[in-house]
């Protein structure tokens, strides 16, 4: 992860302040049942955080000057690393 552990620190420390990190599961569960990909609840999530809190970790830590999104979905995979099995398909039974 190219992202800096500060920046990731401080990304992570937003989820839990905005209570955005889903310890249960249930926002996870509802995106399956709705079937919508892991990518758009983790972007979902990240998009949950108020904006102001937002930008300011943006502006902080000058997000766009060295990374860019796919930098920001791989500490959103490993922030959201807890719920990953919801999103996997289960084999069909054999019967």
């Amino acid at each position: 992860m190219k992202m800096p552990d500060s920046a990731y620190l401080d990304l992570l420390l937003l989820f839990r302040e905005f209570d955005l990190f889903d310890a249960d599961a249930s926002a996870a569960c509802e995106y399956h049942t709705i079937a919508q990909s892991a990518k758009r609840y983790r972007w979902d999530r990240f998009w949950a955080i108020p904006f102001l809190a937002r930008q300011a970790w943006f502006d902080g830590h000058a997000i766009y000057e060295t990374m860019n999104d796919d930098h920001i979905d791989a500490a959103l995979r490993k922030i959201f690393s807890h719920n990953r099995d919801i999103f996997i398909p289960q084999k069909a039974a054999k019967v």
